[in-house]
């Protein structure tokens, strides 16, 4: 999948503006990017048919139970350019707490959704419940290829030869893209002990992780924010 980046205002609100993932670049995160066109995918059409059958969590009040059909409706669609994907801001915590559920009932193979969550839940941390899942995120091990995370690498095996290395760790990727975001725009957030001893030992976790685009993005910003 494309991950690029758009420009953001300065005078709007972090939730407001936050990208969506596609529009994320992490190899060229400081440059400004046209989003790329995205083709819907043929799941899409089975995602509406099937939202009837979709029972949401019911810790869930009603309006976020219909947040969370739609919720069920992109992750289906596997199309994160969706434009409904601005409606999932604002979440509160039962809704984070169920978004971290449905994270571990997903294959380790399907990067975009285990991304997605990720994104959703890092750009919008409200406790030290979400860090504690971000930190786990980089305690997976890495995914070597997308048929079989267990799997030879991507190098090893020809028939992987197309697939972009940023996609297989699309999850911890996009998690230290949306910290590193909150951090710039809202770098008083630190001033809670709780949240800063939390996201350094994100960050420290990140460090650990066994990718170098992983370990050397987090090292960076923990250093930045003198971590």
């Amino acid at each position: 999948m494309g991950l690029l980046l758009i420009s953001q205002r300065n005078n709007e609100s972090l939730a407001a503006n936050t990208l969506k993932p596609s529009q994320l670049d992490f190899t060229n995160s400081n440059e400004i990017q046209e989003p790329a066109a995205v083709t819907p995918s043929k799941n899409s059409e089975v995602a509406t048919e099937s939202v009837s059958a979709t029972i949401a969590p019911p810790t869930l009040t009603e309006p976020e139970q219909k947040l969370w059909i739609t919720l069920e409706e992109i992750l289906k669609s596997k199309n994160d350019s969706d434009a409904r994907v601005k409606e999932l801001k604002n979440l509160t915590p039962a809704f984070h707490k169920a978004l971290i559920e449905k994270y571990n009932t997903l294959k380790m193979e399907d990067r975009n959704g285990r991304g997605f969550i990720v994104f959703l839940v890092a750009k919008d941390l409200k406790s030290a419940e979400d860090l504690d899942f971000l930190q786990k995120v980089y305690q997976e091990a890495p995914c070597m290829n997308l048929e079989n995370c267990n799997g030879s690498s991507v190098e090893d095996n020809p028939h992987n030869a197309g697939i972009d290395q940023t996609t297989l760790v699309y999850p911890q990727l996009v998690a230290l893209y949306q910290i590193e975001k909150q951090l710039d725009s809202h770098p008083e957030i630190l001033k809670d002990p709780a949240l800063r001893a939390g996201i350094f030992a994100t960050l420290k976790q990140a460090e650990a992780f066994p990718v170098p685009s992983v370990h050397d993005r987090a090292e960076k910003i923990r250093q930045k924010y003198n971590l």
